[in-house]
């Protein structure tokens, strides 16, 4: 969880997708996040600012000790330029 937060803070929508295929997580707002990278990546383009990411909040249904347990996350994020 936090590596995929770090690569959304990071705002490269191909490192997003590398870290979906590699790692096989099933983030509920992956497409969603995409979409939010890919359009921040052209409005800083276009206006020459910086993406920031703070995360507010993270939260985790269960502390999944072996790979064999699941767990659900939940992580909020405030996205803006500067």
């Amino acid at each position: 969880d936090r590596e995929g937060m770090g690569i959304v803070s990071g705002g490269d929508p191909g490192r997003w997708a590398e870290y979906l295929e590699r790692t096989g997580n099933t983030v509920c707002g992956r497409f969603p996040i995409a979409v939010m990278l890919r359009a921040m990546r052209v409005l800083c383009k276009a206006e020459g600012k910086e993406m920031r990411v703070e995360w507010v909040a993270y939260a985790q249904s269960a502390r999944v000790r072996t790979e064999a347990e699941n767990s659900v996350s939940y992580a909020a994020g405030v996205v803006w330029t500067l």
